[in-house]
């Protein structure tokens, strides 16, 4: 039931474990998928010096409802490194704001 001109703001609370020093993460969401121009946008990038554990990280991120390919195409949260990480997810929350 989304249309063009609505916003979905999401909260995103986790806890990421890391593997190695000097590791950098990605929270990335993937949008438009299985259309013909799916696209990804950064949300957060962060970098541990060294190992650690339950590093909590809490999001806030907007996605703006442009054009018919991000409205009617599938969507995803994805994690990234290049190296190995647990990841435990506490909640999430989200807002629908329509035009």
């Amino acid at each position: 039931p989304l249309k063009i001109g609505d916003t979905l703001e999401f909260r995103g609370d986790i806890e990421v474990d890391t593997s190695s020093a000097n590791q950098e993460i990605d929270i990335l969401m993937s949008l438009a998928e299985g259309e013909s121009f799916p696209y990804e946008l950064n949300i957060i990038h962060l970098y541990y010096k060294s190992i650690s554990s339950s590093n909590k990280i809490t999001f806030m991120f907007r996605i703006y409802m442009g054009d018919e390919q991000t409205r009617v195409g599938g969507a995803r949260f994805r994690f990234a490194s290049d190296d190995n990480a647990d990841i435990q997810v506490n909640g999430w929350f989200y807002q629908i704001t329509e035009v």
